[in-house]
């Protein structure tokens, strides 16, 4: 475990308070739940486990800047996420990670279709807020759903066929006949 009880049943918003007020606590219990949730999303923007880690620290050092500019009306996770998500679109920049086939799937997608699809799958988060993440109406996230996973079906397809071929039995049995047969 890597904060305290207390910390640890604190919601969301009380941490943020407490960050406000100073409390390291709430610093380290914010990391510990969000920063693996980022980290599996930064390594399919970043060339290395190093850069991922490093834009990881960045979401959070932006974070610890813009979290007393942040006005009672905005709810803190989903702007977590968007610091998040503008982070890793601003990595853009670096080599992308291209080691598997479906990494370069995934990397030949726009990269707001590659965000919004890693928020949806891999940060399990609503069509609603990857909307208010991304700043743009639900409808179009929507529509990059569904442009990214029809750009990646076939691919996905192709992945999945060798596997599906050693499920399938690669000869039929004989089944022997009763010589008591009628």
């Amino acid at each position: 475990m890597c904060f305290s009880t207390r910390s640890q049943d604190a919601t969301d918003d009380a941490l943020a308070e407490a960050l406000l007020d100073g409390s390291p606590d709430a610093l380290g219990a914010l990391v510990c739940r969000y920063g693996a949730r980022f980290y599996p999303l930064a390594l399919r923007f970043a060339p290395d486990a190093a850069a991922a880690r490093a834009l990881v620290v960045a979401v959070f050092e932006t974070m610890m800047r813009e979290l007393p500019l942040l006005g009672p009306q905005v709810a803190f996770i989903p702007w977590l996420w968007r610091l998040a998500a503008d982070e890793l679109l601003r990595s853009e920049r670096a080599a992308p990670p291209v080691t598997t086939p479906f990494d370069r799937g995934l990397w030949s997608l726009e990269p707001r279709d590659r965000i919004a699809l890693l928020l949806r799958e891999g940060g399990e988060l609503e069509r609603s807020a990857i909307a208010w993440i991304l700043e743009e109406p639900v409808a179009a996230v929507a529509e990059r759903l569904h442009r990214a996973r029809l750009q990646l079906c076939p691919l996905v397809a192709t992945l999945e066929a060798p596997r599906l071929e050693r499920l399938q039995p690669q000869s039929s049995p004989e089944i022997p006949r009763s010589s008591h047969a009628p």
